[in-house]
């Protein structure tokens, strides 16, 4: 008896490390009471249905472990346009950082924040968007928060089930994992293949 329940053990503990292999990770939301912030961006011609440029962030604020996180977003259409990106502290007159990026390709862009030299408090609220005025496209925003993790975040679950959106997407998509499209499934969003 006590082999078959060994066995039952090692067959158990077998399927999870099979499950974690396969990539299942669950991001919970922080416990931060604040409201849904981001907004999809989208063409105001009603017969698009594709948006042009979509945030990779939750609907809700998320958090950073970084005080120079990266931020990415995703570009629908290959074609040479313009786009700003601002990052603002919430309450502030004036942005951190407001930058126009000339973009050719389609696909995953990012920007990181520390190649500005743009450095964020803990426990402020920042927004950022990425709009293309040019191609009367709506903002498409979101909003972050750095704060330290009570405790050290290694992995991409630990990452996600802490709340920690950004560090989460930034390792995931850094290690080219397959991951990405589980995590932003989860949030409601399908991008293309990255």
């Amino acid at each position: 008896m006590n082999k078959k329940f060994i066995l039952l053990v090692i067959f158990i503990s077998s399927l999870s490390s099979f499950a974690s292999a396969e990539g299942l990770l669950t991001y919970k939301p922080p416990q931060i009471n604040a409201p849904q912030t981001r907004i999809g961006g989208g063409t105001r011609n009603l017969n698009l249905a594709t948006p042009k440029i979509q945030v990779l962030a939750p609907k809700h604020t998320a958090l950073t472990s970084q005080s120079q996180p990266v931020l990415y977003w995703y570009l629908y259409e290959a074609a040479q346009q313009k786009v700003d990106f601002i990052l603002i502290e919430e309450g502030a007159d004036e942005p951190l950082l407001e930058k126009s990026l000339s973009l050719t390709t389609a696909g995953l862009n990012r920007i990181h924040l520390a190649d500005y030299d743009v450095v964020l408090q803990a426990g402020k609220k920042y927004k950022w968007s990425i709009s293309d005025a040019e191609h009367c496209l709506e903002d498409t925003s979101a909003t972050l928060i750095y704060q330290s993790p009570a405790i050290p975040l290694s992995t991409v679950e630990q990452k996600a089930e802490a709340g920690y959106w950004y560090d989460a997407l930034q390792q995931l998509i850094e290690t080219h994992s397959s991951r990405v499209d589980n995590l932003l499934k989860q949030i409601d969003l399908t991008i293309p293949v990255l």
